[in-house]
């Protein structure tokens, strides 16, 4: 027998979002990374250059001490670099290494010059040293210099100043952490907005079924709670057991208080009992003196939200206790409904 086919599967590939992702790493890297990796590699070949530099001069200065001349025959230099390899041209890495010497007329040669020349990717770098062990150097890349010649080994690219502004792939960074992040939370966002609604309208209702309680205690008289869906509530307002605005009044029916919703659009409330089934509520609850309701079981004021996944009660029973409760939470849990 064959197993059952799975109710759903997962169809191959990337999702819009895990493409953004995608993206947006590939971007931080590709603007961080390569950048530094070329310069390591550039660093790197620039030391090979003048490590041969300055091996060479040491080579030179030990032919002189033997001959007393930097030069073997007209002005090529006396000595070798590397593995026997003859001063006059050499090749060490992306660097051409050449060596011409000079003298008075007559004289044997006392001066010379060791020049490094880059290629490929270290094209306009120039490196020298004499026999006074004066370093130059001459590069024209954007970051190192700008083809004067200065008095030292430049071996690393020169610090240099930010430009104010945005450079395209930032943009395109920023563009992209945005999306991931307005993509991930906004959905997220939306419904805790629509649950602290449900939790204020929960709340303005608890402290208005309070107040009410309060005030009949304190006159020792009747004092009625009714809910309307009025915007603008007051004495003349109809009663509605899904009202979420409210009106408090004595037993003369003049106005103690009347409060709207303002910033709970989207708030619906539902009247259940106790067992949580639908419960056909006047809307309206009286307090007598002793601070108790003129219901005969206890209600529960259910508040929801558009968009939010959260619901919260109210209870109310007869002999006048009110609290606000969570009936997403479990038996047990201080905060869980009854």
């Amino acid at each position: 027998m064959r197993p059952p086919l799975p109710t759903s599967s997962r169809r191959r590939g990337f999702s819009l979002i895990e493409l953004m992702i995608t993206v947006a790493i590939v971007a931080i890297l590709a603007r961080i990374a390569l950048p530094a990796y070329t310069n390591y590699v550039l660093r790197s070949s620039v030391q090979e250059g003048l490590q041969a530099l300055a091996s060479g001069r040491l080579k030179m200065e030990q032919y002189f001490m033997d001959n007393r001349s930097y030069v073997s025959s007209g002005s090529t230099c006396g000595t070798g670099i590397g593995s026997g390899l003859t001063l006059g041209v050499a090749t060490v890495g992306k660097f051409t290494i050449s060596c011409t010497a000079t003298g008075a007329s007559g004289t044997p040669a006392n001066t010379y010059t060791i020049t490094a020349t880059g290629s490929g990717s270290l094209t306009n770098f120039v490196y020298t040293i004499n026999q006074d062990n004066t370093q130059t150097s001459t590069i024209n890349k954007t970051g190192w210099g700008t083809g004067g010649t200065v008095q030292c080994w430049i071996s690393k690219a020169l610090a240099r100043r930010r430009v104010a502004g945005s450079t395209l792939i930032e943009l395109l960074i920023t563009i992209a952490i945005v999306a991931i992040v307005l993509a991930a939370g906004l959905p997220a966002m939306s419904t805790w907005i629509g649950n602290v609604r449900a939790r204020n309208a929960a709340d303005a209702l608890q402290n208005a079924l309070r107040l009410g309680q309060s005030e009949a205690v304190r006159r020792n008289a009747s004092v009625s709670l009714t809910l309307t869906a009025d915007s603008t509530p007051g004495t003349g307002s109809s009663a509605s057991g899904t009202g979420i605005n409210w009106v408090l009044k004595d037993a003369g029916g003049n106005l103690i208080q009347a409060k709207g919703t303002e910033g709970q659009n989207g708030v619906t409330m539902a009247t259940k009992d106790s067992s949580g089934a639908a419960y056909a509520f006047a809307g309206v609850v009286t307090f007598d003196g002793l601070g108790r309701t003129d219901q005969s079981a206890v209600l529960q004021f259910e508040f929801s939200a558009s968009g939010g996944d959260h619901p919260m009660r109210v209870w109310l029973t007869p002999a006048g206790r009110v609290r606000m409760c969570d009936p997403v939470r479990s038996s047990g849990d201080p905060q869980a409904c009854e």
